[in-house]
């Protein structure tokens, strides 16, 4: 299992160094680019994670078999012993998001949806399999007024209606809320 890891970590770490070549110069004559950060391919266990990341399709194959070299310490075109034949690698979209772990935050956000799914389920169970205590009875107030004949003489507007208010006999009656 640790062996697995290892391996696994080499890929992606082939694969992030892939995405860090650079194109430094275009020599001419000839139209010969210099690559920077460029991958040693000829490395047994870089040939073997670049044909893992081309299986995976995270990488595709630019341009295939193109003579390469080591440039020369003078920089000079006329002396660049091109020794082996190699493809020139590009990342696929899906190789850019390995590196960048998108997938990762994919399967995060799924898990913590899950679980925020499985508490609403599991509280709306509980709440569901609680026992009912003894039911609250509603109540409303009602005010009903009993008039009783006024046998005052008429007087001023602000003195009938104290009149009026001392003559109201108000009862508060409490009955149940019908249920709809």
């Amino acid at each position: 299992m640790l062996q697995n890891w290892k391996r696994e970590k080499q890929i992606r770490r082939v694969l992030r160094d892939l995405a860090k070549q650079r194109v430094a110069l275009i020599l001419h004559p000839g139209n010969v680019w210099v690559v920077e950060n460029a991958l040693e391919q000829s490395q047994s266990r870089v040939a073997e994670a670049l044909a893992t990341c081309r299986m995976r399709g995270w990488i595709e194959v630019m341009e295939n078999a193109l003579p390469t070299g080591k440039l020369p310490p003078s920089m000079d075109v006329h002396e660049i012993q091109f020794d082996r034949n190699a493809p020139i690698y590009g990342l696929t979209e899906s190789g850019w998001n390995v590196i960048r772990g998108a997938h990762t935050w994919v399967k995060a956000a799924f898990a913590v949806s899950l679980g925020s799914a499985l508490a609403a389920l599991g509280s709306v169970y509980v709440a569901g399999k609680a026992s009912p205590t003894a039911p609250i009875e509603r109540y409303t107030t009602v005010v009903v007024p009993i008039m009783t004949p006024c046998t005052a003489p008429p007087a001023t507007t602000s003195s009938l209606q104290t009149a009026e208010k001392r003559k109201l006999n108000d009862r508060r009656l409490i009955a149940p809320r019908p249920q709809p």
